[in-house]
């Protein structure tokens, strides 16, 4: 689903290399356009999402580790494709096969609220230092500059 009123789901061109950048901030009036919401303790259900990219060189970003990213042209994406019947969604929102899939792995039951995803060229800066969870930094190309991702890991 793409909200392109900014009803959760946000579209931000970088004013100094036009590239796109999308991601959510649902929080609890919003996350409904995404999920069904029913935000008790006692009846949250996990979730797993699948993500189609129409460009190469964009990335998908979620709570949850990434199982699989895997070109739309390849057998095993047209494989899950055909599983999970997205052809006519693919279709509609005009996937090109330069496109990926991103197969991300179940969450556990959290509020729908504080589901993330963003996806685009992000630059991925991963923490290099000998901190025992693995982290990495997300940012647009024209801001790397500006990350000090020796900072930012040092603080955590």
């Amino acid at each position: 689903m793409f909200v392109s009123n900014s009803s959760g789901f946000h579209k931000y061109k970088d004013p100094v290399d036009g590239e796109i950048y999308t991601y959510t901030h649902l929080e609890p009036f919003n996350c409904n356009r995404w999920f069904p919401c029913f935000d008790q303790p006692s009846i949250r259900a996990p979730m797993s999402m699948r993500v189609f990219t129409s460009e190469a060189n964009w990335t998908a970003i979620s709570n949850e580790n990434l199982l699989k990213k895997l070109p739309v042209h390849s057998s095993e994406a047209k494989a899950v494709i055909n599983k999970e019947q997205l052809m006519p969604s693919l279709n509609r929102l005009k996937i090109e096969e330069q496109g990926n899939l991103f197969i991300f792995d179940t969450c556990p039951p959290i509020s729908t609220y504080i589901y993330a995803l963003a996806v685009g060229p992000y630059v991925a800066i991963p923490n290099l230092s000998d901190y025992r969870v693995p982290m990495k930094i997300y940012c647009r190309k024209t801001k790397v500059a500006l990350a000090e991702p020796e900072e930012r890991f040092r603080t955590i």
